[in-house]
């Protein structure tokens, strides 16, 4: 808004109080609103109304005689087109008076006392919402007159259309702003103490609220669409992740329906591939989701074929079918129109907009296809389409397939116990492709039948497939139990392979240790929808944790034997630029395993200080992207320019992983450019590479604390819900000791830097915004949280793409949930494990010096490093701790030390600072 509009804008206020009307008048002019009419009485607003035609009302609620809904009502009987926005001014700050002012027909609602800049913000977008407004009346106008003058019809009618698309994407930004306080409020409530019929009350609200933001949403992506604004942003990805990310949502959408969720995905389905993931995995969840409303028993099926291959590209042809109700053939034509519904009463009887179909096409156009439907009333319905996806790299592009399949798992005997049919034909289809003979059988009860007679045949079963949610649980428990039961002859039934969605383990997990019949081996779990890629994951874990009929070969590792390792950078001296505690944390611990010399620096400027001493000498940089005071990029340039280090080899780490970042490390002189959260061996692989070393006879560091016995049933579902603990202990050289006190790091601070990142948002410092939020995603990554990581990533991109000082959309409060969700994984981990919290302070490595004597000049030094590192909150200081704890034996055994550690124990970095500073006081 200009000051010239400001200015002719007219707000009329509403206050019986003559001190809020002269408040109110009094800021309102402070701003450049001079056309304000002041009113202390609800009679006077209608005529004040009909006589200034405001385009703004500040309106108090309880006034004597007349309440502000009730002038509300008197205003919208007037039936006005160009109705001006009401805010409503009032100490009342429930919930409840927002919904009734809400549905009175009020814009907005501002709490006294109230905050200046929040009552200004309010009203500025208020009135340039209804300028907006009277702008497009106006404009619609216009153009009917330039029409009917001039006969340009067309051409009015896409102005238009603009037009109306930037209002309306203006409008959902605007309703989504409460929508999100709405929802971050619901979240915070959860968080109460609670009855159970207020937490049914608090779900049921939270669900209603989110409903209602998915539409927001979609009419904004609608907007762009129709404005053409609407871009891919291609990236490689792993698209077995994108299908777990696809199951998860999907599964929480099916709430208490007993429906099949299945996936049938091509073998020959490349790893990697190129495209917009966020996108692609947006057009499958909205077809998923329709399909799963819409279909109250039976199946919803999602097909993956590869139609054809080329030079850099793949043809992929995608299917999502459901067993539901059907399309009638004269709605199937405009099913794909926006704001359509099947029929009249759909959204009735389903809720929606109409929309979703209709942006799934467009988007699936912008990807290179086209989104088609075929259906038949009463049996379902299917929709389909073709796109090509691009391929990385050879390596990546290729295919998992059988290649290195365990030769232990050659040609099993394989029952599958599947009453569903459409679930059963797959599964064998499934055990053909990996040359299994199979058999299968819809009742538990004759499967044992079947495993005595193949048994008696000599053509025993090795493994079943037990679909244990097709029958209820006492059912399904006592069956499992006769397929446990020793074969006649006594030899040992095969292993059985428990099939259910995830999470179905662990209310499972009571019941099948307290039963008498378990044996010592216990079932293992393949989750839903199965998959070639689940399935070889799954029985490749098993053979290394549960299987008694390993071969020789891998007998060493199911022992739990570290493999023999050598170094593979032993003597190497490398400067690690790295800003972020936790991945600091990480890569000193993994280097130095690999013979590593690593100093470090905490930022580029420090980098380009250490090398510019001519006593220090590096055989590499690895040099973060993204950090204060100095980025990588720039520190790179002054290497090469100022420095003239011209053969010290710089790589890059950095959570960006695009192209252009790549193309931006090697554009100022870098040497390559390796992806966070990085996996050591392939690191030591690229840096071998560039030292023209060859590796020294070993790959990454195994853990050298002992082993532990992890449930593949938990892995399994960590996985494949919110936390990849196995892969990420994978990256850390197999220390998963380790990779819990990282976890632990990392979801201690995680909801407050969450809440910092929020407040940088909200303040439009989207710079700040940016950097904390890059951070935390490249942590989340460290820790395996991959859908906590990709919100986050998705969060920085629209942070990074305003420009200074604009304001941002809505903070995405999801990302509260996903780091919930992180927290709760990372709480049953350390319970299923059954591994003890790591202690972040060890115990002293000597006995302690009795009560009474002076600290030593190393004790205090360490205090005056650990002090400012424990006022700044930063994460270092559990490292220095650690430090003081492990390398000096004076500290004095007295209860402020005591205090001291159980404080860095818990975190409490602000006690724990005031302790230090007691304790360095003493004499």
């Amino acid at each position: 808004m200009t000051d010239n509009s400001r200015s002719q804008a007219r707000i009329l206020v509403v206050d019986d109080e003559p001190i809020n009307l002269k408040l109110l008048d009094k800021l309102l002019r402070s701003e450049g609103y001079t056309e304000l009419e002041l009113v202390d009485s609800p009679a006077q607003v209608l005529p004040a109304y009909q006589r200034q035609r405001p385009d703004l009302i500040l309106l108090d609620l309880n006034m004597p005689g007349m309440n502000g809904f009730e002038v509300l009502n008197q205003l919208q009987a007037l039936n006005d087109p160009l109705m001006p926005p009401t805010i409503i001014v009032t100490a009342q700050s429930s919930h409840r008076f927002l919904l009734q002012a809400l549905q009175a027909g009020a814009r907005d609602f501002v709490t006294k006392p109230f905050d200046r800049h929040e009552l200004l913000l309010r009203v500025r977008n208020s009135l340039d919402a209804h300028l907006s407004h009277v702008l497009l009346h106006d404009t619609q106008h216009q153009l009917a007159q330039q029409v009917e003058l001039r006969g340009a019809a067309l051409q009015r009618a896409e102005s238009a259309t603009k037009v109306k698309s930037k209002f309306l994407s203006n409008m959902s930004h605007e309703l989504r702003t409460p929508m999100n306080a709405i929802l971050g409020m619901l979240q915070l409530l959860q968080t109460t103490a609670l009855n159970p019929s207020q937490t049914d009350y608090v779900q049921k609200t939270q669900q209603a609220a989110k409903s209602l933001l998915g539409i927001l949403n979609d009419i904004l992506d609608f907007s762009k669409i129709e404005a053409g604004k609407m871009q891919l942003d291609p990236e490689p990805f792993e698209f077995e992740q994108l299908l777990q990310e696809l199951s998860f949502i999907l599964f929480s959408n099916l709430g208490g329906k007993r429906l099949e969720l299945l996936f049938d995905i091509d073998v020959d389905m490349p790893r990697v591939v190129v495209a917009d993931a966020l996108r692609l995995k947006q057009v499958l969840i909205n077809l998923g989701s329709n399909a799963l409303k819409f279909t109250a028993q039976g199946e919803v099926q999602l097909t993956v074929r590869v139609q054809r291959r080329e030079a850099e590209r793949v043809w992929v042809y995608f299917a999502l079918r459901d067993s539901g109700i059907g399309i009638a053939p004269e709605q199937q034509a405009r099913i794909f129109e926006g704001f359509s519904q099947a029929e009249a009463s759909t959204s009735r009887r389903f809720g929606g907009t109409g929309l979703g179909l209709a942006i799934s096409r467009r988007l699936v156009q912008l990807m290179g296809g086209d989104l088609q439907l075929h259906s038949v009333p009463g049996q379902g319905s299917t929709f389909y389409f073709e796109i090509p996806l691009g391929l990385s790299a050879p390596m990546a592009a290729e295919p998992q397939g059988l290649a290195d399949w365990p030769d232990a798992l050659q040609d099993w005997h394989l029952l599958v116990i599947e009453p569903h049919t459409a679930a059963r034909a797959l599964l064998l289809d499934l055990a053909a492709t990996l040359h299994w003979p199979a058999q299968a059988c819809t009742d538990p009860a004759q499967a044992r039948e079947l495993l005595e007679q193949a048994h008696a045949a000599g053509q025993p079963f090795q493994a079943v497939w037990f679909d244990i949610e097709a029958l209820p649980a006492d059912q399904a428990l006592q069956q499992l139990q006769q397929l446990r039961q020793p074969l006649p002859d006594g030899s040992a039934a095969p292993h059985i392979f428990l099939l259910a969605r995830p999470g179905v383990d662990l209310s499972w997990s009571a019941m099948l240790k307290a039963d008498a019949t378990a044996s010592a081996a216990s079932e293992s779990w393949l989750f839903k929808p199965i998959t070639f890629s689940s399935v070889k994951t799954s029985m490749q874990r098993w053979l290394r944790h549960g299987s008694t009929q390993a071969s020789a070969a891998t007998a060493p590792e199911l022992a739990g034997a570290p493999p023999s390792h050598c170094p593979g950078l032993a003597g190497v001296r490398i400067l690690l630029v790295e800003d972020n505690p936790i991945n600091q944390d990480v890569a000193m611990q993994l280097l130095q395993r690999e013979g590593a010399l690593v100093t470090l620096a905490e930022n580029g400027l420090e980098a380009v200080q250490r090398l510019s001493t001519p006593q220090l000498d590096f055989d590499l940089v690895l040099m973060d992207m993204q950090m204060h005071v100095m980025d990588g990029l720039q520190a790179t340039r002054l290497i090469r320019e100022q420095l003239k280090l011209l053969d010290l080899p710089i790589v890059a780490m950095t959570a960006n992983a695009m192209a252009s970042d790549r193309d931006a490390c090697l554009a100022v002189g870098m040497n390559d450019h390796v992806g966070k959260p990085f996996d050591i061996v392939q690191l030591v692989a690229v840096m071998q590479r560039i030292l023209g070393c060859a590796p020294a006879g070993g790959t990454a560091a195994a853990s050298a604390s002992a082993p532990v016995d992890l449930s593949s049933a938990v892995a399994q579902v960590t996985a494949t819900v919110v936390l990849d603990a196995e892969t990420a202990v994978k990256r850390l050289g197999g220390d998963r000791l380790f990779y819990i006190k990282i976890l632990q790091r990392f979801v201690a601070l995680l909801e407050q830097e969450l809440h910092q990142a929020q407040h940088h948002w909200e303040a439009a410092e989207g710079k700040l915004a940016e950097r904390l939020l890059h951070t935390l995603k490249g942590n989340a990554g460290a820790v395996g949280a991959h859908l906590l990581s990709q919100a986050l990533a998705a969060a920085e991109k629209t942070a990074r793409a305003l420009a200074p000082g604009m304001l941002l959309p809505p903070y995405p409060v999801e990302l509260y949930r996903l780091a919930q969700a992180v927290q709760q994984a990372s709480d049953d981990l350390h319970r299923l494990w059954a591994l003890p919290l790591p202690s972040m302070a060890p115990a002293p490595a000597a006995a302690p010096v009795a009560e009474g004597q002076a600290l030593s000049p190393q004790v205090r030094q360490s205090l005056e490093h650990l002090i400012p590192l424990l006022a700044a909150q930063d994460m270092e200081a559990l490292d220095r701790f650690d430090e003081l704890m492990a390398h000096h034996d004076t500290l004095p055994a007295t209860a402020q030390v005591q205090a001291l550690q159980a404080a860095m124990d818990g975190m409490d970095f602000l006690a724990a600072h005031d302790l230090a500073v007691a304790l360095l006081a003493q004499p």
